[in-house]
């Protein structure tokens, strides 16, 4: 997964130079080039802050709970069809 995150990086910091090569060619607006940078550069810190998080993460993945709890805490926020056709 990071190995993803770190290709979307090298992408987006590819867009962001392509805009401003656009901007200069005139092929857009500096307005155009602000906004789209703009979105760029936001995309750009998530991405980095997803980074961050997966490099932190234990690399056998996060502590499982031992039992049934773990099986019964999918389950109780799930509504059945039945419960459904009840509440209606």
């Amino acid at each position: 997964m990071a190995r993803f995150a770190r290709i979307a990086l090298g992408s987006l910091g590819e867009t962001i130079n392509h805009l401003r090569h656009a901007r200069k060619q005139k092929y857009i607006t500096e307005e155009e080039c602000d906004d789209w940078t703009a979105l760029a550069s936001r995309a750009l810190k998530a991405t980095n802050g997803w980074l961050t998080y997966l490099n932190s993460c234990r690399p056998e993945g996060p502590a499982r709970t031992s039992g049934s709890a773990g099986r019964r805490r999918g389950r109780r926020n799930s509504v059945s069809l039945r419960d459904r056709n009840d509440a209606t």
